[in-house]
């Protein structure tokens, strides 16, 4: 909930400092360094969650080792990031922005790979030994910090500060991961060159076909990105970011925070030969809990968010932003899914759906952007992961024997159906409509609350450990 409160927080400021046009050019700085540190990374700080997860069950050695071999890669890979983002930075920026106005700003942006490779190595070993609490910690902390040091150069020095800004935050993440860093006793193993070389070859082919398949998203984006630009501008591309933000400030953290224990626990439970089944079934069912709940105070609100939380030059966005919640609980089911094939060790499986699926993606924004503008790009993610939720289906079922309990399919149909009657209300012109909304939100709170207590039992835990402080006292 912090996190969500941080990105929220600096999407306001953010916008009102440098407006539209300044996250335009912001993503499109981002989108160029992101693509090239999907391509270097060869995915390994997915894959080495399996195998640090792993061998942290099997004892201290085995995952000393481990962490040995993937840090060695994280260097790596770091060091191979920056020096192609020096030496292509001319051919980046032509290729984005049309000139070489921006080449000196990719150079200096191959700072932000060494940091965010070693700040995103440590949370992958704090994910692989499930230390929740303290990467939620981590995040925040660094969340405050990137704020605290971007903030005050977006004031003084406007769209040129982004480059600095961006610099700056993933340094200041980088020193308070450190932090962290020092919380986990690991041993120390001697391990050379070519034995950590040699040793990694597994983890990196696992990671190699993850990062093709992330590869594929990260392409996805930057080609979008250049499309809208080239046909609506980089203002439009500043709306369709700052949509993003507020979506991803509500939803993408609740993805997050869910991975970081997620998958840790159903590749244990697949390497185990347990139950994992019913861990997919069960995480299905409180991510769309959790979500609807979030969406339908956010579409309930929105205006009013986009005017706080942005400011009125943005207010253009709301109805994107209706229509893609939408899209939401259907792509958290999709999301399940996706985890299952790393878990079973099927990531060429993986890498083919991923590779289809952004294909098709991208197809379907390019067409409904060119006759509906941003609208399009909404309609085409409601169509997109409908279809790739059906495909998933299908796919699961054949290979794994998988599928979702009626109990989790019926609990998608309710909470959906909710969902439209909030988004309709949009549409339907009475007298009465917004309180017809908001009675409507609450009851889909109640709804989801009570679910969420159902399967948690969570009012139950709130009084035990009230009962537990009395007794202490």
């Amino acid at each position: 909930m912090i996190n969500i409160l941080i990105t929220l927080v600096r999407g306001k400021l953010v916008a009102v400092l440098i407006g539209p046009a300044g996250m335009g050019l912001n993503a499109l700085l981002l989108n160029g360094t992101s693509l090239i540190t999907s391509i270097c990374s060869l995915g390994i700080n997915e894959s080495a969650v399996k195998d640090l997860s792993v061998s942290h069950e099997q004892g201290s050695v085995s995952f000393a080792k481990s962490y040995a071999i993937y840090r060695a890669w994280v260097w790596w890979t770091a060091g191979l990031s920056a020096l192609i983002t020096i030496l292509f930075s001319p051919l980046i920026s032509k290729l984005i922005f049309g000139d070489f106005t921006q080449t000196f700003s990719f150079m200096l942006l191959s700072s932000t790979m060494i940091f965010g490779a070693m700040s995103g190595g440590i949370y992958t070993v704090l994910r692989s030994t499930r230390r929740i609490s303290q990467l939620a910690k981590a995040n925040i902390y660094g969340g405050i910090s990137g704020l605290m040091v971007s903030l005050p150069i977006y004031y003084f020095f406007g769209m040129n500060g982004v480059v600095p800004a961006i610099i700056l935050s993933a340094f200041t993440g980088f020193l308070i991961s450190i932090l962290f860093r020092k919380h986990i006793q690991i041993e120390k193993v001697e391990l050379t060159l070519k034995e950590k070389f040699d040793l990694g070859k597994p983890m990196v082919k696992m990671g190699v076909n993850m990062s093709l398949g992330v590869l594929m998203g990260t392409v996805t984006t930057f080609i979008l990105s250049l499309i809208i630009t080239r046909y609506g501008g980089i203002k439009e591309l500043g709306l369709y970011n700052a949509a993003n933000s507020i979506m991803g400030g509500y939803v993408g953290m609740i993805f997050s925070a869910m991975s970081a224990d997620y998958f840790p626990r159903l590749s244990q439970a697949v390497n185990l030969k347990k139950d994992w089944r019913q861990i997919i079934n069960h995480q299905a069912e409180i991510l769309i809990i959790i979500l609807t709940l979030v969406i339908s105070i956010l579409m309930g609100s929105v205006s009013f968010l986009i005017e706080v939380l942005l400011s009125k030059d943005f207010q253009s966005i709301d109805e994107f932003i209706l229509i893609i919640a939408l899209s939401i609980p259907i792509k958290g089911l999709v999301w399940c899914l996706g985890f299952l094939y790393l878990a079973q060790n099927e990531s060429k499986m993986f890498l083919k759906v991923e590779f289809f699926g952004a294909l098709v993606f991208l197809a379907f924004n390019y067409v409904t952007y060119l006759y509906w503008s941003l609208i399009g790009l909404a309609i085409s993610s409601i169509i997109f992961y409908f279809l790739a939720f059906i495909a998933h289906l299908m796919i699961t079922k054949r290979r794994y024997n998988f599928k979702f309990g009626v109990h989790v399919l019926r609990l998608v149909i309710f909470c959906l159906a909710f969902l439209l009657l909030i988004f309709s209300t949009f549409f339907i012109q009475f007298q009465w409509v917004l309180i017809f909304r908001w009675v409507v939100i609450m009851f889909t709170i109640i709804f989801t609350a009570y679910q969420f207590n159902i399967r948690m039992n969570f009012i139950h835990s709130i009084k035990e450990r009230r009962l537990s402080m009395k007794l202490w006292k």
